[in-house]
């Protein structure tokens, strides 16, 4: 169970924004605001993480290259490992390599092409998105923001009663904000899943701690087990058996 500060405590009680925060593997984070008049919601999935890291453009690109170099490509994947323990594979694999170096060489460093994607993308853009995931948790993010001229202003615009207004976020900071911040961990990668980039969205958030924004790291230990109301851990992990 996590400690609020004395701060947080008070401005709970003044009727401050409250985000609870879950965190996951395909979902990144989904968070909640029940703390006003209509409910909000904030979803970001691990998919639209990477496409505003722009690793969906580098994976085009890198293909685009690699079309156009096919018979240079086609021989780096038919290299044989260099991952082995008998030393015998492991000099036909070095000596393959000394015997192709110039082609190997000419293909990852012309115009230094692979050096600078991995720049833009791991650099640049990825602070970019950390920053914009965060944001959607306060104010000024590009997706929920007055400016926004993705679906979030079409959703607004919409009359459907089958279909409720997305809310915008104020132009400003008008509340203190506390957001209860799922602290459960997770691999950096798991089999079949990309890699989640949790921690980094963690520690952006305690830089944007402090004034109207409260961070509060909620320990999820047994939280599956234990009641909400007596908070005794009175209940167990449902599995249901294996179709055949």
């Amino acid at each position: 169970m996590a400690i609020l500060s004395h701060s947080s405590s008070r401005d709970i009680r003044n009727g401050c924004t409250v985000w609870g925060v879950d965190s996951g593997i395909i979902d990144l984070i989904t968070a909640v605001d029940s703390s006003g008049d209509k409910e909000r919601q904030r979803t970001t999935s691990l998919d639209e993480y990477y496409h505003l890291c722009g690793y969906n453009q580098a994976t085009f690109q890198r293909y685009k290259h690699q079309s156009q170099n096919e018979s240079v490509f086609q021989l780096i994947s038919q290299l044989p490992s260099l991952k082995t323990t008998n030393s015998h594979d492991f000099l036909l694999a070095s000596k393959k390599r000394f015997v192709d170096y110039d082609i190997l060489c000419n293909y990852y460093n012309n115009d230094n092409w692979s050096s600078k994607l991995k720049f833009k993308t791991y650099i640049k853009k990825q602070i970019k998105a950390v920053e914009e995931i965060c944001k959607r948790l306060v104010v000024g993010s590009k997706k929920y923001g007055r400016e926004s001229k993705t679906g979030i202003k079409t959703a607004t615009e919409n009359t459907s009663i089958h279909y409720p207004n997305a809310l915008q976020d104020a132009e400003k900071l008008l509340t203190s904000t506390v957001i209860a911040f799922g602290d459960a961990t997770f691999y950096s990668s798991m089999r079949g899943n990309k890699a989640a980039t949790v921690k980094l969205i963690k520690k952006k958030l305690q830089q944007m701690r402090g004034g109207t924004i409260q961070i509060c790291f909620i320990d999820e230990y047994l939280t599956s087990q234990v009641c909400n109301v007596c908070k005794n851990r009175t209940l167990e992990n449902v599995s249901t058996a294996t179709p055949k």
